[in-house]
This record gives structure tokens, C-alpha cells and sequence, in this order.
């Protein structure tokens, strides 16, 4: 094998947190707010005015603790990928379907803590709010000039 044919597979594929994932051939500048242990962001925003917010939620589903995509690490890739908001939602649910979510969210290996992801996800003329569990997730467009969003998850036994 020669250098550039080893140079051209490695170029072929990005490196998230815990997964290798196909590389696209062009990514967006972004400006992003990361745990400096892992790739991905809590939040952030690219050069087209796409912002992505990740909040962790807890549910009745367990959340994966086998390594693939973090949350974190789908904003950063909405980011990257997504000139608009619907493009970066698309961008997010097709790898979350693709590859799932799962792995520790600490930096400290001996204490495993994974979560479900939700998402904030805007441009200058639309928004989007996200939830996932596991592979499975629902999105619903923010109409209208005001929104509260309260989020309400009771443990229930029984």
C-alpha cells in the first residue's frame, strides 16, 4: 500500500469521540463550546448562522452505554454538514439512525454515566427542537413568535 492510497482512507473518514464516521467533502467553519476531552460540543454555531444547543435528558429507556455517536458529538457534525436548520436536523437524524448514540459522557472511565440527547436547533429563519432515545426520535418545528418549553419526564413505577 502506498502513502496516498493510506492518505486518502484516513481522509475518508472523521473521527468523532468513541467512532469513525464517512467524511464529507466539505465542512462549515464553526465556533463551538466542547469539553476539552471529547470532539463534539455542547453548543455552538457555524459560518451559514446555524446554532445548535444539546441538553442531556433522562428517560425510561436506558441510554447505550456501547460506544457510538454522543450527542455531543451530533451538534458538532449538524454544524459541520448543515447550511440551515432543517439541513443540520436532517444531517443529525440520518446519523443517529445510521450509527445510534451511546457511550460514557465522562472524562473519568470508571464512572460510565450515558444519556438520551435533546436539541435546539435554529437559523436566522426557522427552529427546530429535537429529542432522541437511542436510535429513535421525534422533531417538531417552533411556530409562532413566543415558545415555552417545559419538559416534563415523571418516573413512573408500575
Amino acid at each position: 500500500m502506498g502513502l496516498t492510497y493510506l492518505h486518502s482512507l484516513i481522509s475518508a473518514l472523521g473521527h468523532c469521540t468513541y467512532i469513525s464516521i464517512d467524511q464529507v467533502p466539505r465542512t462549515h467553519a464553526i465556533v463551538i463550546s466542547r469539553p476539552a476531552w471529547l470532539w463534539g460540543a455542547e453548543m455552538g454555531a457555524n459560518e451559514h448562522g446555524v446554532c445548535i444547543a444539546n441538553e442531556a435528558i433522562n428517560t425510561r429507556e436506558p441510554a447505550a452505554e456501547t460506544e457510538a455517536l454522543l450527542g455531543m458529538d451530533l451538534v458538532r457534525l449538524g454544524l459541520e454538514r448543515g447550511t440551515t436548520a432543517k439541513e443540520a436536523l436532517d444531517v443529525i437524524v440520518f446519523l443517529l439512525e445510521e450509527h445510534g448514540q451511546g457511550g460514557n459522557y465522562y472524562e473519568d472511565a470508571d464512572a460510565c454515566h450515558s444519556f438520551q440527547s435533546a436539541y435546539l436547533i435554529v437559523d436566522r429563519e426557522e427552529a427546530w427542537v429535537l429529542e432522541t432515545v437511542g436510535k429513535y426520535w421525534a422533531a417538531e418545528k417552533i411556530t409562532g413568535e413566543w415558545v415555552w418549553a417545559v419538559r416534563r419526564l415523571e418516573d413512573r413505577k408500575g
